[in-house]
């Protein structure tokens, strides 16, 4: 299953307005950020902290990096510029699964999935609480069905439950180091986002 944008791998990740980047513009981007992604040493990578900053021109498609920016130039096995495209091209296809974020406010935004595997969509709305930090609002009965999940039993609601709430209640950190990667730190770990090409 694709995972909540915010990090919530645990659990399960508009239109384009003319924004997008190439691979290559998007490799030169993560070579600037990987190894602080890697060591987990997000303050290193001395982006902006106003929120206002830290979303604006977000609106458009976005694809997640985890595999990309966790094997960025290492040796041998390392992802490099063509990976980063086959990547791209694949995961911003028509038919993929896709997130969406759109700015709705001067400190807030909502972040859509399309879900083409399971033919749902989900909305999920960040509101800004203080420094990085957005709190997530999503309707747990739209998440629950976006995930083929609507007759799961009570203990598996109760936990999305408890989750949902976590993630309301301690929010979510982001970095957004350039205009086309977006990382987004939270109870779950840490997720990096990379801007599709412009459609």
């Amino acid at each position: 299953m694709k995972p909540l944008i915010v990090s919530a791998a645990a659990l399960f990740a508009s239109a384009t307005l003319g924004w997008g980047v190439s691979a290559a513009d998007l490799a030169a981007q993560l070579d600037a950020v990987a190894s602080a992604v890697n060591a987990e040493d997000l303050e290193a990578i001395g982006c902006p902290d106003d929120p206002a900053e830290i979303i604006a021109d977000l609106d458009g498609q976005w694809f997640m990096l985890g595999n990309a920016v966790r094997n960025w130039g290492t040796e041998g096995v390392g992802f490099g510029p063509e990976d980063l495209e086959r990547s791209q091209t694949r995961n911003c296809s028509d038919g993929a699964d896709s997130t969406f974020y759109r700015v709705i406010g001067d400190t807030e935004f909502t972040v859509r999935e399309v879900l083409p595997s399971y033919d749902t969509e989900l909305t999920q709305t960040l509101i800004h609480i203080e420094g990085r930090r957005f709190s997530v609002s999503v309707d747990i009965d739209e998440l629950m069905r976006s995930y083929g999940q609507e007759d799961a039993s009570e203990t598996v609601r109760a936990e999305m439950e408890e989750m949902v709430a976590l993630l309301e209640e301690q929010g979510i950190e982001f970095w957004r180091p350039s205009a086309d990667i977006l990382i987004a730190a939270g109870p779950f770990g840490i997720d990096v986002s990379g801007r599709c090409p412009a459609s």
